[in-house]
């Protein structure tokens, strides 16, 4: 996504009233948010620095889940691709962090959690938040799921090592009630949406914000309100 088209959402944002949280700020309970949104960013891209930048002229926040293992270096999970990716480095990560982002664990490899043999899925879950929290010196409590893969052990060992919310892949909305800390629902925010798009997102808690799914979900809503289901 071009730096042009991410301000534009962030416009939107304002425009519209929503406040940004951190996913560490779930404490299980969003009904006092009001208009709300958490903004994310996986792997930890070193071009996701002027992103950073842009949230903090605006006094807004967001979350960056980071694969710590790789941290300075190259997105070697993308290297099947044809891509060599920098990432963010550790000095710029604890600027980032003490300029009031959130930095969350990746895991240390960026692998797909759910089979991993018990042993490597500690160290991958465990791992990466022992890694943060002795680069940042301040606890990590935020957790995204690779290629969003995860099972039951997964979500287990997360649990254990302390984490109080983790992120899926997932499409919807996080629920007032705080159920399912550990399996939230994001959006999927491609490079080609544009704010009208992103508009009819949040509108409907999923990744498709197309005017066919827009019209289908008003369709659903008139449905339920003349036969009552």
């Amino acid at each position: 996504m071009s730096l042009e088209r991410f301000r534009q959402h962030l416009d939107l944002l304002q425009e519209a009233g929503y406040r940004t949280l951190r996913v560490a700020d779930l404490d299980g309970s969003v009904d006092q948010c009001g208009p709300c949104v958490l903004i994310t960013f996986d792997d930890g891209y070193a071009d996701n620095y002027a992103a950073f930048q842009e949230l903090s002229r605006r006094g807004m926040v967001g979350t960056w889940f980071v694969v710590t293992r790789a941290i300075g270096g190259h997105a070697d999970w993308l290297e099947d691709q044809g891509e060599r990716r920098a990432l963010l480095t550790a000095e710029q990560l604890r600027e980032m962090a003490a300029a009031g982002m959130e930095v969350g664990a990746h895991g240390r490899r960026h692998l797909r959690l759910a089979a991993l043999p018990p042993e490597e899925l500690r160290s991958e879950v465990r791992g990466s938040r022992e890694d943060l929290e002795n680069l940042l010196s301040r606890p990590v409590t935020s957790f995204a799921y690779p290629y969003g893969s995860h099972d039951d052990a997964a979500v287990a060992a997360v649990s254990e090592a302390g984490y109080t919310a983790a992120c899926t892949v997932r499409p919807g909305w996080i629920r007032p009630d705080g159920r399912q800390p550990l399996a939230l629902p994001r959006l999927e925010i491609g490079p080609g949406v544009g704010s009208g798009e992103l508009a009819r997102m949040l509108t409907l808690g999923t990744s498709d914000g197309s005017w066919l799914a827009l019209g289908r979900y008003f369709g659903r809503r008139l449905t339920a309100r003349f036969t009552g289901r």
